[in-house]
């Protein structure tokens, strides 16, 4: 986690602990060097084996539409926008259209390196998202953070809709893969579950 240049620490009770600033230097992550010929190429491959995984896909057409929703929603100077576009992004990927906003929010995290941290995060702009809706805006400083946490809570799923790396034939599949438990024991509870009801109709 990136804090801000400067800040206060607190007690539990809100109290400030120490009457200090505390700082962080940022001159790394102010002076970072160009783009390698190696990086410029890697890129480039990268955008070509995602163009071949794109003309593949059973929703191709709906695929290339998301690549656009998804440059809209992040290319705006106005942060607000682009934080309100990105959740609109979530819903078009995420489900049919009226899918509730926690279901919304499971599928998204089901795919992250964190599902539970992650489930965390897309509740809390879920709750920045409606007090917008309802006329309560953030303040500026607050916006390029919720933009940036749209985005990143939104790429694991975006990338797996984009890519379709289990070979799924509808949507539709990829939704119901992120219904599923994310804990490995109800995991194999449902499996088992599952085999003896095949077993059961088999006979």
């Amino acid at each position: 986690m990136l804090l801000a240049p400067h800040m206060t620490v607190h007690n539990p009770s809100g109290t400030i602990s120490s009457n200090i600033f505390w700082y962080n230097r940022w001159d790394l992550y102010l002076n970072q060097p160009g783009r390698t010929q190696d990086e410029i190429t890697k890129i480039r491959g990268d955008v070509d084996r995602l163009r071949r995984k794109i003309r593949r896909l059973p929703w191709r057409d709906k695929a290339e539409q998301v690549l656009i929703r998804y440059y809209n929603a992040f290319a705006h100077f106005d942060l607000e926008k682009s934080f309100l576009d990105g959740w609109k992004l979530l819903e078009f990927i995420g489900g049919d259209e009226g899918t509730k906003g926690d279901t919304l929010i499971k599928r998204a995290a089901f795919l992250s390196s964190n599902p539970t941290l992650s489930k965390e995060i897309g509740m809390h702009l879920k709750h920045r998202r409606n007090l917008i809706s309802h006329g309560r805006s953030i303040k500026d400083a607050r916006n390029e953070t919720l933009a940036f946490q749209m985005k990143s809570f939104v790429r694991p799923l975006l990338e797996t809709f984009l890519t379709n790396p289990f070979n799924f034939e509808k949507e539709k599949d990829i939704w119901e893969f992120c219904d599923l438990p994310v804990n490995k024991t109800e995991l194999d509870k449902q499996a088992k579950l599952l085999a003896t009801a095949q077993k059961f109709r088999d006979q």
